[in-house]
């Protein structure tokens, strides 16, 4: 359906707070009165970075914010930042912000950082920039959007606040001010035949293609379960959450959106654990489901779980297997709800998550092995302070989504059309969690509406995707519910992307301002030149990590040149490869695939051994490599999640001594590993 229509967190050092209470203007009765040349309304990273941009532009901008912290969701516990390894893909004010995250560390390159560090950087940018920011101001849906014809005027929050603007950015994860202005944008999923998608609209668990969902096939159910009150009984009625959806089909259209859930900062460490206590107004019932699957025969471990850089003892907590963090179908009023309604959706989700990790953690119905690792969890003293522990903020993972003059869809993601003006980079996989359980034909429980499918080469989004189409609205940009379809929308809506978007949003109402045009009518090449200048990187340029085995010192054998046992499929996904691709075993088969790489080396002598792969953190961390030498053979084990430990991608096995007469060998083997055994080339470096 299309439709027109607090505070500082208490970790940040004390000189950052007395800067920032400085440049926040918190309670300034001053922003009621000033007249701005870039008003940002939102509560997203985005928000933070499209402020930043607009003020160093020299243009008079205010950030209005309905949360009390600043940063979104990377500041309320999404640490593990999903973009695939692809930092190359991403840079200006977003690149700031990962290489600051990675000097707290004492790093060159982190993806993964806590929460309160992410709170720290974002409190500094501003601070920094000297923008004002005014916290937990909401926006009046219903009166508080002042329009003279297509162009806004001013905006007023609940507490009476006005701000009058030239440009309006609306970065919220809902798209508050975007519908408040009467720009067209809908909810839910199109049908397959909207946009030609084959991913769009409803995915049955029972019926989806394996070849297309090989990771989102994990989350699927992997036992049969009875969704009625009473088992084998339809006449008691299903379990809470589960549906009956006569003649659910897929590819159809529908307003139901994936899951939301609270991103998690949990620790083993007793002195910084909070342990998690059974919730009040408990309700066994709402974790039925889970406790029938683990009785079916799935004893997953139901959540993914990242490290975070720091204390070591600390991960970002998410969803995973066929039941887990996600509350499916409790959200689906959420991007239209008012204020109330949405807090009763957030209080919700707080109980059944909470509930859900009580559970895990204490249900006897629940194998022991899983009881026994979840009970070692707990919410972080030193994060959240004064929330107990608890994010600030609801993970929104879709909500509205603009129509403008160009859609980004499937398409885009996969390289079958591009974009001619692109302001950002896509690349994460199209990606939708549950939308919804639903009780099939043979009356057993499946899940609805999980996709995953990875494009072939990161793309460009389009400038005409952030702003309204033509005759609607001519002063707003829209770079976070962006004009894009679910799918696509499933593969842009990652953090580093939304900051992105978000400068090139401010940076074209700059522009916007000074040619005294509308957002629709901005020059493309005066925005490009003014994007390369401020380091963004809006197209893809695959080339410049790929190294060429001639170029590289000592001998190498790459793996077109190996033997390889088993089936091993090339990618280019991952730069940081030597010649045309690399390898990697699927991640199936484990123990019957190996990959040997045996060259005679020209003089006897010692050489240093080393190997190259991309890393990610779906890769094996214990991949064993055996060296055979002149001395005999040594297994070395690698942890390929881990960046390699020596320069162009290479990571070092050892020195060892080896004979002309007699070939050197390199073996990758894949028994007992875990996750994806990546295989590349093999270099061998004379020592003297």
């Amino acid at each position: 359906m299309l439709r027109s229509i607090d505070r500082l967190t208490q970790v940040a050092p004390v000189g950052l707070i007395i800067l920032t209470s400085v440049f926040f203007g918190l309670r300034s009765s001053a922003a009621e009165k000033q007249a701005y040349d870039i008003v940002v309304y939102g509560d997203s990273s985005g928000a933070v970075v499209a402020a930043i941009a607009a003020k160093r532009m020299g243009c008079k901008v205010v950030l209005v914010s309905p949360a009390k912290f600043l940063g979104g969701m990377s500041s309320s516990g999404l640490g593990a930042t999903d973009f695939l390894g692809r930092r190359a893909t991403f840079g200006g004010i977003a690149s700031e912000f990962y290489d600051a995250i990675a000097v707290q560390y004492r790093k060159k390159y982190v993806r993964s950082f806590e929460p309160h560090v992410g709170q720290e950087v974002f409190n500094k940018l501003i601070a920094d920039a000297e923008v004002e920011a005014v916290l937990e101001e909401k926006l009046d849906r219903e009166n508080g959007v002042k329009m003279d014809g297509v162009r806004i005027v001013s905006i007023t929050t609940l507490s009476g606040k006005s701000y009058r603007g030239k440009m309006f950015i609306d970065a919220t994860y809902v798209g508050d001010l975007m519908a408040a202005a009467g720009v067209t944008f809908t909810v839910g999923r199109e049908a397959e035949s909207k946009y030609g998608e084959d991913m769009a609209g409803v995915r049955r668990g029972d019926t989806h293609p394996r070849k297309h969902y090989t990771q989102g096939a994990k989350d699927h159910f992997t036992r049969n379960v009875d969704p009625y009150g009473r088992p084998g009984h339809p006449d008691s009625g299903l379990l809470p959450f589960i549906h009956q959806v006569d003649g659910l089909t897929n590819g159809q259209g529908d307003r139901r959106i994936q899951a939301y859930n609270y991103r998690l900062c949990l620790t083993r460490d007793p002195k910084l654990r909070i342990p998690i206590e059974k919730p009040d107004n408990y309700r066994e019932s709402d974790h039925e489901l889970l406790l029938r699957n683990f009785e079916a025969g799935d004893h997953r471990f139901p959540a993914l779980i990242g490290r975070l850089s720091g204390s070591g003892s600390k991960v970002d907590w998410n969803h995973k297997h066929a039941i887990g963090s996600d509350y499916a179908g409790a959200n689906w009023d959420y991007p239209e709800a008012g204020y109330e309604k949405r807090r009763e959706i957030e209080k919700a989700h707080e109980l059944y998550i909470r509930g859900f990790l009580w559970t895990l953690a204490n249900s006897p119905r629940v194998p022991q092995r899983v009881r026994k690792q979840a009970a070692e969890w707990g919410l972080c003293k030193d994060e959240f302070t004064d929330n107990r522990g608890w994010p600030y903020m609801i993970y929104i993972r879709e909500a509205r989504r603009m129509v403008s003059d160009y859609v980004m869809t499937q398409l885009d993601c996969e390289a079958k059309r591009m974009a001619d003006d692109p302001v950002g980079i896509g690349s994460f996989g199209m990606d939708s969690h549950v939308v919804q359980y639903y009780v099939n034909e043979k009356g057993h429980v499946r899940r609805d509406g999980t996709i995953w499918r990875v494009p072939p080469k990161p793309y460009g989004i389009s400038y005409r995707s952030i702003v309204p189409r033509k005759g609607e609205c001519e002063n707003l940009f829209v770079p976070v519910c962006l004009s894009a379809s679910h799918v696509a929308h499933g593969s842009i809506r990652m953090e580093p992307v939304f900051m992105v978007l978000s400068q090139s949003a401010a940076t074209a109402a700059s522009l916007a301002i000074g040619d005294d045009v509308a957002v629709q009518d901005v020059d493309y090449a005066k925005l490009r030149k003014r994007l390369d200048t401020s380091r963004q990187i809006v197209q893809w340029d695959r080339t410049h990590k790929v190294s060429r085995a001639e170029q590289l010192p000592g001998i190498i054998v790459d793996d077109v040149n190996a033997n390889k046992t088993g089936s091993w499929k090339p990618s280019t996904f991952d730069l940081g490869y030597v010649g045309k691709s690399y390898v990697h075993d699927e991640n199936t088969d484990k123990g019957a695939k190996n990959i040997r790489y045996e060259v005679k080396l020209p003089e006897t002598g010692r050489y240093e051994v080393r190997m190259s792969y991309t890393s990610r953190s779906n890769r094996a961390s214990n991949v064993p490599v055996t060296v055979h030498h002149a001395d005999g053979n040594a297994t070395v084990t690698v942890n390929q999640q881990r960046g390699p430990n020596a320069e162009r991608g290479f990571h070092k096995l050892g020195v060892f001594r080896f004979n002309a007469d007699q070939p050197a060998a390199v073996v990758i083997h894949t028994a007992d590993t875990t996750g994806y055994v990546i295989a590349d080339a093999v270099q061998f470096l004379p020592v003297k």
